[in-house]
C-alpha cells in the first residue's frame, strides 16, 4: 500500500504546466519574420532543432521526481489475522490503598499497583521476550476497591484496553477504599458467562464465527 507522508507537496506538480505554457504557448511577437513561409519549411531541420524539446522534457521529469521525493512516498504491508478460536479472560485488578505499598520489581522500586499493571500488560500484549501476548483471546478488565467496576468489556481489540490500563489508579477517597474482591470475582464471572452465552448463540447462526 503506497501513501505519501507529505501529500501537500504534490501541488508543486502544477508548476511545470505553468512553466511550459509560459515558455511555449504564451502570446508573443515573432523574433524573426519570413517573407514566405514556404522558404522556412524548405530549410533542412538539424538534429538540434529536432531535439529542442528534450531539455524541457528532462527539466519537467527532474521536477516531477523531486516533487514526488518531497512528498515522501512510503510503502507498507498490512497483515490480516483470521482469529476463529480462543478463550475469554477477565483481568481483575485491586486498586485499594493497600496497593500503594512499595516493592522491588525488575530492579526498580514500584508500588504494587504499578507492578500489577506491568504484569497485566506483559501478559496481554506480550513483553517482546518470553511472553507472546494473548492475540487470540477475548480480554476484559475489572477493578475493585470498595466497589467492583467493569472498566473494559471483553474484546479482541486489545488496543482498546491499553488506555484504560494506563489511566487506572488506586483510590484517593477513603469512602471508596476497601477490598471487595468477592464482588469483583462475581462480576468477572458474570461477564464471562454472558460472553459464553452470546457467542454460543452466534455460533449457531454463524458456524464460522469466533468460538470459545
Amino acid at each position: 500500500m503506497l501513501r505519501f507522508e507529505s501529500p501537500w507537496a504534490l501541488i508543486l506538480l502544477l508548476l511545470p504546466a505553468f512553466w511550459l505554457w509560459w515558455r511555449h504557448w504564451r502570446p508573443r511577437r515573432p523574433a524573426l519574420r519570413f517573407s514566405a513561409v514556404g522558404l522556412r519549411k524548405a530549410t533542412a531541420r538539424s538534429w538540434r532543432l529536432r531535439l529542442r524539446w528534450l531539455p524541457d522534457a528532462c527539466a519537467v521529469l527532474a521536477w516531477i521526481c523531486l516533487t514526488v521525493a518531497l512528498a515522501r512516498p512510503q510503502a507498507g504491508s498490512e497483515r490480516l489475522t483470521d482469529i476463529r478460536q480462543g478463550i475469554a479472560i477477565e483481568m481483575v485488578l485491586d486498586k485499594s490503598s493497600s496497593m500503594t505499598q512499595e516493592m522491588e520489581y525488575g530492579g526498580r522500586v514500584l508500588d504494587r499497583f504499578q507492578v500489577v499493571k506491568r504484569v497485566f500488560a506483559d501478559f496481554v500484549f506480550g513483553d517482546g521476550k518470553h511472553l507472546g501476548g494473548r492475540p487470540n483471546d477475548l480480554v476484559g478488565m475489572v477493578t475493585f476497591a470498595r466497589y467492583a467496576d467493569t472498566i473494559c468489556p471483553l474484546t479482541l481489540s486489545h488496543a482498546t484496553i491499553r488506555p484504560f490500563l494506563d489511566k487506572a489508579t488506586t483510590v484517593d477517597l477513603r469512602n471508596e477504599d476497601g477490598t471487595a474482591i468477592g464482588d469483583a470475582v462475581a462480576l468477572a464471572a458474570a461477564r464471562l458467562k454472558t460472553a459464553e452465552e452470546t457467542l454460543a448463540d452466534q455460533n449457531r447462526r454463524e458456524p464460522d464465527s469466533y468460538h470459545l
